[in-house]
């Protein structure tokens, strides 16, 4: 699990500005120390200038057994309420109270919506399914097609006369015995 802290010192950035590098060192070393947080926990410290202050960003990195969990608590309650000074080239830099935020972002935090990865498969099994209920249909169709023209009294490839519908044996019986009316035509 990760979670990305930020906070902000108050303090000017100038007074830093040339030796950020050693000061996110130190820093890290720091809250590793006060807080019983293992240094390897602390990961991708960033160091930036803010409006009136010094900005800290950095990952907490543990494992899903809760230990991130723990370490944020550790160090949310002290950072928010302003008591972490932190000591750097004879200057007292003093964490700005209400200044603490987190954020989890691996694994994504899916509490509060449906995992993207299940709605892709359910999406895929539907549009399946509804491929096969096609086919399924199709072919019912056609088999159903097929069956009717073999049961009708034409037999299997005898069909009736396009024009009007007779079989030859019907129009020449109609054509000897009876008119056909105006709008057929043989």
């Amino acid at each position: 699990m990760v979670i990305n802290v930020k906070f902000g010192f108050d303090g000017d950035f100038e007074n830093i500005a040339d030796v950020v590098g050693a000061f996110k060192i130190l820093l890290q070393d720091d809250i590793s120390l006060t807080y019983d947080i293992a240094k390897d926990a602390i990961e991708q410290m960033e160091v930036t200038e803010g409006y009136d202050e010094i900005k800290v960003s950095f990952s907490l990195v543990g494992t899903q057994d809760g230990s991130v969990d723990k370490m944020l608590s550790k160090i949310q309650t002290p950072i928010n309420d302003g008591e972490y000074t932190f000591t750097f080239n004879g200057m007292q830099y003093q964490a700005k109270k209400k200044s603490f935020s987190s954020q989890q972002i691996w694994p994504e935090n899916t509490e509060s919506g449906i995992n993207s990865t299940v709605v892709l498969v359910i999406v895929c099994a539907v549009t399946g399914l509804g491929f096969i209920v096609i086919i399924l249909g199709v072919t019912l169709y056609i088999r159903t097609a097929n069956t009717k023209r073999r049961d009708t009294k034409y037999g299997n490839a005898k069909l009736p006369n396009r024009r009007t519908g007779l079989d030859n044996g019907d129009q020449t019986r109609l054509t000897r015995e009876t008119t056909l009316p105006s709008n057929l035509h043989i």
